[in-house]
Order: C-alpha cells, then sequence, then structure tokens
C-alpha cells in the first residue's frame, strides 16, 4: 500500500512481566486511513468492523462513508457495526444503509430494550450494534 499512513506501536509503558511480547508487538503496524477514502480494491474484504466511528462523522460522510465500506467488500460481505444514539439518527441511519447498497440480514427491532447499556458520561447515550449485507449490484 504506497502512500499509505502506517502508525508503528510504542508501548514503553509495560510492566517488565509484559515487555517480552514487545517483539512481536512491533510487528503490528495501523494502516490509518479515511474512511472516505479507503486505499483497497474493490471487493477485497469479506467482513468490515466500523466500531464508534459513524458517531464521530457529518451525515454526509456517514453516508459516505457506508458507500466505501460497500465497495471494498465482496459480493455478501458484512458490515459489522457499533455507534452511539441518539447522536447517530436511527431512522436516517437506516435510509442510508438502504441507499449505500446494504439490508439486514434477518429481522430488525429498533424498540431500546429497557436494559439497554447507556452512559451518561456525554449525556444519555446508547450503543447501537447491527450487522449488514452488501447487496448485489444489478451491474
Amino acid at each position: 500500500m504506497s502512500g499509505s499512513v502506517f502508525r508503528q506501536l510504542d508501548l514503553p509503558f509495560l510492566p517488565p512481566p509484559v515487555r517480552p511480547i514487545i517483539g512481536y508487538l512491533r510487528l503490528y503496524s495501523q494502516p490509518m486511513v479515511s474512511a472516505q477514502h479507503i486505499p483497497y480494491e474493490d471487493a477485497m474484504f469479506d467482513t468490515i468492523f466500523c466500531i464508534s466511528v459513524l458517531e464521530h462523522l457529518s451525515p454526509a460522510d456517514q453516508l459516505a462513508s457506508l458507500r466505501e465500506f460497500h465497495r471494498t467488500l465482496k459480493p455478501d460481505g458484512l458490515l459489522v457495526l457499533t455507534f452511539d444514539y441518539p447522536t447517530v439518527d436511527l431512522a436516517r441511519f437506516e435510509a442510508d444503509a438502504e441507499e449505500a447498497g446494504y439490508r439486514f440480514p434477518g429481522s430488525t427491532d429498533w424498540t431500546r430494550p429497557e436494559d439497554a447499556i447507556t452512559s451518561e458520561l456525554w449525556g444519555r447515550l446508547y450503543r447501537f450494534r447491527a450487522v449488514l449485507q452488501k447487496l448485489q449490484s444489478d451491474s
């Protein structure tokens, strides 16, 4: 991946008993890319994980990201994601997912459970989790 930016994992703060694994960890690098412009080929991945990202994007960038994930997923590929709501509007998300070419496999229930896990740290936020499946294109 020429031109990609990589961040080398550096963990000098680890306690001595854990330090022997640092050599293995240094082999790990993580590409840092825009979710709207992923530097991978079309239909490259079986599954993409998008964990706690969408709530940090504008609605337009959320849709652009869903489209880019769709481009890089193989036919019938899966997009596994989580995000906070009400930070992300669920009705808009559902419409964007359909517009970007996904379906929810199985049944979908938009009712928040009474025992849903929530956080008061930044206001009342709930965690939304979903698996979307890439629809076959008509082309």
